[in-house]
């Protein structure tokens, strides 16, 4: 446990994880924009037609408000289906985990043995999930 290499893992980890939070949220948010900009225009081109009356135009606006409310639904569907990408993590993250991996080592390592359920809830906040896979190299170990 070098205190500059976890601190540099830890802040690679973070950077990472923001970056693809991030890019999954780049689609969703301007594709809510055109949703709300495609209500406005599908509004103005209905309030044209009822001003203009029946007619040849009017027709020809029928049209595109039909394939701007296709775009639209297409949008809306994408929203409705897209994962919300995670929240980001804070600059702090690193700051953090190394205080709650240096708390639960020193605790195994020097803690009494009253100390071991306090070691035990540390460990649970760090680990979501520990996945074995055996392997022609043996046993991987996956710490989640």
């Amino acid at each position: 446990m070098d205190p500059a290499l976890f601190a540099a893992f830890c802040d690679d980890f973070t950077r990472e994880l923001n970056r693809v939070s991030m890019e999954g949220g780049a689609a969703i948010t301007p594709a809510r924009a055109e949703i709300d900009k495609l209500e406005r225009d599908i509004d103005a081109t209905i309030e044209m037609m009822i001003r203009l009356g029946p007619g040849p135009s009017t027709d020809r606006l029928n049209g595109k408000v039909v394939r701007l409310e296709a775009r639209q639904k297409t949008l809306k569907d994408f929203v409705a289906e897209a994962k919300e990408p995670p929240a980001l993590l804070h600059p702090e993250m690193a700051g953090y985990c190394r205080q709650q991996v240096t708390a639960l080592h020193e605790l195994l390592e020097h803690g009494p043995e009253t100390e071991r359920m306090r070691a035990s809830e540390i460990l649970r906040s760090l680990v979501s999930a520990i996945v074995l896979t055996p392997g022609d190299d043996g046993l991987s170990i996956d710490v989640q």
